[in-house]
């Protein structure tokens, strides 16, 4: 549904101060595609307290699956819209929260694209809260449910290892020439003579 759009990375040294994450939240803004335009055309009109079933349908959507039938039809009731325009209109919510969250977009970025979806008034600060709180818990979960990496605490242990292996490899050879001995044909003639 989206294209993004990086700014270039000029001004990148006038930064000073801010963090190398804010400062990438900052060159990154959103393009709507036609298809979210049009998606998202039936809820422009809707008042706050009309479009926060929707909002709420859709968040609820990110995190446990889509809604049923009849959660769809109440909040599509509720708002005064058709169910399939209710339908459409969540399904671009999600995406619209979805890739808030995934850019780690700032409050800015977010109001300038939901400008550019040409959302005004009350329905732009639902919609604006919603994709802050959302782009917050969204990579929260996502960062309690990622892999920690895998970083050295302590190199102490490497250099244990490492004169440990020089006394294995004394004991490997040592091994080894008492394998060669007893191939060897002077330790086959006594094992012969012990039988």
């Amino acid at each position: 549904f989206f294209c993004r759009v990086t700014g270039g990375r000029e001004g990148l040294g006038q930064r000073t101060g801010r963090s190398q994450e804010a400062g990438a939240m900052a060159m990154q803004t959103l393009v709507a595609s036609k298809q979210l335009r049009d998606d998202l055309s039936a809820l422009r009109a809707l008042d706050a307290s009309a479009l926060l079933p929707l909002v709420v349908l859709a968040s609820d959507q990110m995190h446990a699956g889509p809604a049923g039938n009849k959660a769809l039809a109440a909040a599509a009731e509720q708002a005064g819209i058709g169910a399939e325009e209710a339908s459409d209109g969540v399904g671009a919510l999600v995406q619209l929260l979805a890739e808030t969250a995934k850019l780690n977009l700032s409050e800015q970025a977010v109001r300038e694209a939901l400008a550019d979806l040409q959302v005004e008034g009350e329905a732009l600060e639902v919609l604006l809260q919603a994709c802050l709180e959302e782009r917050d818990a969204s990579r929260a979960l996502a960062s309690k449910m990622a892999h920690p990496l895998p970083a050295y605490k302590s190199l102490e242990w490497r250099l244990d290892v490492q004169a440990e292996m020089a006394d294995v490899d004394v004991m490997c050879k040592q091994l080894k020439e008492a394998l060669q001995e007893g191939r060897s044909n002077h330790s086959r003639r006594i094992a012969r003579l012990l039988k």
